[in-house]
């Protein structure tokens, strides 16, 4: 079984072209909001690491406000490159999903629904975006496409221990509480970033020599 990292859109810059809000509310690990087109019937919207990532698994989900499950995209393209798009950069095409007529009406179903789309990927870019091409609803709106969040992943390689970032940030904000130090107090050596993933460490070395 594929195993994938957590998602990796954290620290880097989010755009979009036609744009009614910010970008932001797409990437934001947020329900309570999302992002919201302008009037154009083809949109993007894209998230440029800080460095290089081999993405091979997308998630969505559907705009949070009811009422408006037929503006969220059936029809798209996740395109990759080491730049933004522009009118002669159209990036590298890594997915497209073209849900069929009949059954556009019941892809999304529900607020926050999440969908999950996973890819070959053998190459390394910067900059990931999606081409948002149709909806279920007609077009011409003044808001014409709305999606709740993106997520992106890539595979965890075979052999090769993942050290989660938000168990990181565990760490480290549970040594700023005062936790770690309590122990250290109590007579216990203060552990180290090594001694603290020291579990997880032997368990990727038994799965890779089983």
């Amino acid at each position: 079984m594929t195993e994938y990292t957590i998602d990796l859109c954290e620290g880097g810059t989010t755009y979009s072209e036609s744009s009614y809000n910010s970008p932001d509310t797409a990437f934001d690990n947020s329900d309570a909001a999302g992002w919201i087109s302008n009037s154009h019937d083809v949109v993007y919207i894209g998230y440029a690491f800080t460095e290089s990532k081999q993405i091979e698994k997308l998630t969505l989900k559907s705009h949070p406000l009811l009422g408006y499950l037929n503006q969220n995209p059936t029809r798209f393209q996740l395109r990759a490159g080491n730049s933004a798009p522009t009118g002669t950069v159209q990036g590298t095409l890594l997915f497209e999903e073209d849900v069929a007529p009949e059954d556009e009406a019941t892809y999304w179903t529900t607020v926050n629904q999440l969908r999950e789309y996973t890819f070959n990927n053998n190459t390394s870019y910067t900059h990931y975006w999606i081409d948002i091409l149709d909806k279920s609803g007609f077009l011409g709106a003044t808001n014409e496409y709305k999606i709740g969040e993106i997520e992106m992943m890539e595979i965890v390689q075979t052999g090769t221990p993942y050290i989660r970032p938000d168990l990181v940030s565990q760490f480290y904000s549970a040594s700023s509480q005062g936790s770690l130090r309590g122990k250290a107090a109590e007579g216990f050596i203060r552990p180290t970033i090594k001694q603290f993933f020291a579990p997880y460490m032997r368990g990727f070395e038994e799965i890779a020599n089983s």
